[in-house]
């Protein structure tokens, strides 16, 4: 099976997977059912060799194209990309993914794209994902056997000792999660032998932000207003693509009418994608947060499906508040100025009309590393470098000049 050419039976098996396990996912089946659906969407021939080429410029388009073969003997896969990396670089042959516990169809889409590789990948799910991915390795096992035979489930585990035998026995660790997380299997791999210690390819978190400026803020419409609502609403402002904060050029007044139009927009888009309400503690240090912020001089908003945006007066501090269905509104006289409040942990920045090239330079040192415009931040194309390091290059080494 190609993945430029999906059968859509095995992608409708994999999201009904998904779906399936909606309650241990933590989201609706309407919300998981999205995040597939516009991820396959993404699928095409040209945007899967785009991708490659863009992580590993000096893969040719033909080259590219027969990578996307799933079936494509691994032999036949190992002598591509020699050719193509030559004698200076080499592939980390044992690789393994610790997924974060959010965003499903992403981590669908990082197992597929790391499996173009020549390499053996072993997922190490969250204990309550152990079930979907077990049942997405049967599929896989099922459509695409030779990526199958090279992907391998751990049992996931709390124990050091599991974990440093799950390190020293690969080459590599791809890790998506918490600071905490991520400094763990640090810790871990630094206590060993250094010829048994895996390079560690670490995607911590990020935020994201919204900016309207002054112009643009004049001319919003409606398309506007449901184009904010899908980035504020999708997978419960659980991902690293989901937007916080919104940096608006305009006036108390002007911005609180912002917020109650756009929580219109969000009590639409709830009604056809509804979140998962929160558990009672969040729910209760959400509404504590809100009421101080009110008691403050914050301006709040409500949907009918739990959403809350705070709208703070000009001057106000920067106080950020993370809780899920929270979008934060300042308004400030520079909204991109304002967005470097986010660095280093910048991530996606949405604006009305694309930023140049000059624009995002300074946003970029901030970390932000995903351009787009609204309603298309949840929903980033494969060809996105992420964290502007990428899925499959940092799985490359170069090894050391020979003298």
């Amino acid at each position: 099976m190609r993945l430029d050419a999906l059968n859509p039976v095995f992608a409708s098996k994999i999201t009904d997977d998904a779906s399936e396990c909606a309650q241990s996912l933590g989201y609706s089946r309407q919300m998981i059912a999205w995040g597939f659906d516009h991820m396959f969407a993404h699928w095409a021939p040209t945007t899967w060799i785009d991708f490659l080429r863009g992580e590993i410029p000096a893969l040719s388009p033909t080259h590219a194209k027969a990578l996307c073969n799933a079936d494509l003997p691994d032999e036949d896969r190992a002598q591509i990309w020699a050719n193509t990396l030559g004698k200076n670089k080499r592939i980390y042959q044992r690789i393994v993914l610790v997924p974060a516990s959010t965003v499903p169809s992403a981590v669908f889409q990082d197992i597929c794209q790391i499996l173009i590789l020549p390499v053996a990948l072993t997922l190490r799910p969250p204990r309550a994902h152990i079930d979907l991915y077990t049942t997405w390795k049967h599929h896989i096992n099922q459509y695409m056997p030779a990526f199958g035979a090279r992907l391998a489930i751990a049992q996931p585990s709390h124990d050091d000792d599991d974990t440093r035998q799950l390190c020293r026995s690969h080459h590599a660790i791809v890790i998506s999660g918490s600071d905490a997380t991520i400094a763990h299997y640090r810790t871990l791999c630094a206590n060993l032998d250094p010829s048994l210690r895996p390079h560690i390819v670490a995607h911590g978190h990020k935020i994201s932000a919204i900016c309207i400026d002054a112009p643009a803020f004049q001319r919003l419409d409606d398309d506007d207003f449901n184009h904010l609502a899908i980035d504020a609403s999708v997978w419960d402002q659980t991902g690293c693509l989901s937007p916080k904060f919104a940096f608006v050029e305009a006036n108390f007044d002007d911005a609180c009418n912002f917020a109650t139009k756009l929580s219109k927009a969000l009590s639409a888009f709830g009604s056809q994608i509804p979140p998962i309400p929160p558990d009672i503690n969040a729910s209760a240090a959400k509404n504590s947060d809100l009421l101080m912020a009110s008691l403050d001089g914050a301006f709040i908003a409500r949907s009918i499906h739990g959403d809350a945006i705070a709208v703070y007066p000009p001057g106000a501090p920067f106080e950020p508040l993370l809780h899920q269905r929270l979008l934060q509104i300042y308004c400030t006289n520079s909204a991109l100025n304002a967005a470097l409040a986010l660095a280093p942990r910048g991530q996606a920045l949405a604006t009305r009309s694309p930023l140049s090239t000059n624009e995002q330079i300074p946003l970029r040192n901030a970390g932000f590393n995903y351009f787009c415009t609204f309603g298309n931040m949840q929903d980033p194309p494969p060809t996105w470098l992420h964290d502007d390091i990428g899925t499959i290059r940092p799985l490359i080494a170069s090894l050391p000049t020979q003298t």
